[in-house]
């Protein structure tokens, strides 16, 4: 993922996705994203009670023809059925406008249907990307590429993430470098007639470096990086060799490109599949397939009301990314970062539970919400870090979020939990020397409210004061990124003491909330491996340190709720109260 290059998307897509069907009135029709005449969409709604995903179709015709209205109509009404909204938009040809434009008008347009996303009823956390031939290659561009937000425009659309959550694309070029293009396929797919329209910038010099840089910027596969979204491709052409006497253009929705990106991602551990339409039984069945893999990756926990910011880029990974609600009223709002769960190696920032943000918002708080790399993907203290510099990034861009920088604490569950209370107990990590911005900014907190943390992670001292069964949790291995074996080697006795929050406590550390539900109950040998990991033991481990030093540290667990109602629901509202008292 790098910043926008040029790109050789190719083929005649309208082709593609003929129908002989007519779409259906849109409830949004021609709305002007941009400035070009060239620069609308359509919108059809989902029949959904609230916001729904989208998916976005990009039209193809080798960037020189083609309209919004190839969308199939078929398409369209199985996706509607999936309860999937669809817009469909026109971009401006090669022709008048060579690359990047059809790329960065396309990204217009994801960033324009974020902005209205409450006045049409779109969830701008989940928004795929399809179309076919050239507009295959312009979403799958949009999906890999560097998010091209600008959160610091006086633009409110610019400010809007440009990312898409996944892609299902028809006829993709994955490389739109005409030297790949011609050893992969054969240079009559090299020598595609919209290759000169497309690069019309380089004239004779096609052999030039500078046009190396423009064919790899132009490519989507050279933008695939790890944390990237899941791509399905979909294929029509055999798999064969393109002979030299080919016309011009030959082979330029081979399934060859399909292999290239499978392989790519395959590296960086991106999901990505190729597939021949041959291995349907009809069509039908492939729109079903399509639309089924956009409800997999798009409808996931939606009873979290829309952000005002969607995935806003605070790093260079993929899962480096947060969302934002405003805090309701007022500038300067004091801030809550959430710091989901998972056990260091699953869950998401929609895990944010709807109440506590509901709570939190009513007593004027802003919220972000943040995603990091899994330990899988990058060991400790690779999540720690990355929720280290969303915090900062927020600091930084604090004018822009209407956030008071000197009022910020952090929630979370579990996992979540962990890394707030090691930020919020380390000493604080900013490089005030540092040549980047928001590396100089601080990392404190103002308090910590967390749910079932782990407050120190060495799995001796887990085994010490839970049990062993508790220490053998199949998560501490890959958090550490060390064999289950050793995890009970005095070698590591650092590498645990730096990961666990009670051992960094001092004097002028931030107040803390501490809530558990888990059973009182001693863990039992024949529990599962990990049982006992959000016992109040932990709690009670760092509130003796605290207490020691005269922090205020509170540890609350479900059985002190008295009357009816969920004890984690009454634990919102301390939190939101033992939060409120400390950053007013």
């Amino acid at each position: 993922m790098l910043r926008p290059r040029p790109f050789a998307g190719f083929l005649a897509a309208s082709a593609l996705l003929a129908q002989s069907a007519k779409l259906p009135p849109p409830q949004v029709a021609n709305a002007r994203y941009g400035p070009h005449e060239r620069n609308v969409l359509d919108l059809w709604q989902a029949p959904t009670p609230g916001p729904a995903p989208l998916v976005i179709f990009i039209h193809g015709g080798g960037y020189v023809a083609g309209s919004k209205a190839n969308l199939s109509p078929t398409l369209l009404s199985t996706h509607l059925a999936e309860g999937i909204s669809v817009a469909a938009i026109n971009y401006r040809y090669v022709t008048t406008h060579p690359f990047p434009a059809p790329m960065l008008d396309a990204a217009r347009a994801v960033q324009f249907l974020r902005h209205h996303a409450r006045q049409w009823k779109i969830d701008p956390r989940f928004i795929g990307g399809a179309g076919g031939s050239a507009g295959a290659s312009i979403a799958l561009w949009l999906g890999f590429h560097d998010d091209l937000a600008n959160i610091d425009s006086a633009d409110p659309v610019a400010r809007q993430s440009s990312k898409l959550q996944a892609m299902a694309v028809h006829g993709a070029q994955t490389s739109n470098d005409p030297r790949i293009i011609g050893k992969l396929i054969g240079e009559p797919a090299a020598r595609h007639p919209s290759g000169k329209l497309f690069y019309r910038m380089l004239g004779d010099r096609w052999d030039s470096p500078e046009a190396g840089r423009l064919f790899d910027e132009a490519s989507p596969v050279y933008h695939v990086s790890a944390g990237d979204p899941p791509a399905l491709l979909i294929y029509n052409e055999p798999d064969r060799d393109i002979p030299p006497d080919a016309k011009p253009g030959a082979g330029i929705h081979s399934p060859r490109f399909g292999r290239l990106l499978v392989e790519r991602c395959a590296h960086v551990g991106v999901p990505c599949e190729s597939k021949q339409r041959a291995s349907y039984p009809d069509r039908n069945a492939e729109n079903r397939d399509v639309a089924s893999f956009f409800a997999r990756h798009l409808k996931r926990n939606r009873t979290l009301p829309p952000p005002d910011l969607a995935n806003v880029a605070y790093g260079p990974h993929g899962r480096n990314v947060f969302d934002f609600w405003s805090a309701k009223a007022g500038p300067a709002a004091p801030l809550v970062l959430f710091i989901h769960g998972g056990g260091f190696v699953g869950g998401d920032k929609s895990g944010l539970d709807p109440g506590l943000l509901q709570r939190l918002r009513d007593a004027g708080f802003a919220v972000a919400s943040l995603n990091y790399r899994y330990s899988t993907q990058a060991p400790y203290p690779a999540p720690m870090y990355d929720c280290v510099r969303a915090l900062q990034f927020l600091r930084n861009k604090a004018p822009r979020f209407r956030i008071d920088p000197g009022r910020i604490a952090s929630t979370g569950g579990s996992a979540g939990a962990a890394i707030t209370l090691w930020i919020g107990l380390r000493d604080d990590l900013s490089d005030i020397h540092s040549s980047d911005p928001v590396a100089r900014h601080t990392t404190r907190l103002k308090a910590m409210a967390v749910l079932g943390g782990q407050t120190f992670l060495d799995p001796r001292l887990i085994a010490k004061q839970i049990s062993e069964v508790t220490a053998r949790h199949p998560a501490l291995p890959l958090l550490f990124g060390i064999p289950p074996a050793e995890l009970s080697d005095d070698a590591h006795a650092a590498l645990f003491d730096h990961a666990s929050a009670a051992r960094h406590v001092t004097r002028d550390d931030p107040p803390a909330y501490l809530f558990y539900n888990e059973s009182r109950d001693p863990v039992k040998a024949s529990d599962k491996p990990g049982a006992g990991i959000h016992k109040i033991e932990f709690g009670a481990y760092l509130k003796e340190r605290m207490d020691k030093v005269g922090v205020e540290c509170v540890v609350r667990h479900g059985d002190e709720f008295n009357g009816p109602g969920n004890p984690r629901e009454k634990a919102f509202d301390e939190i939101v109260a033992f939060l409120s008292r400390h950053l007013r």
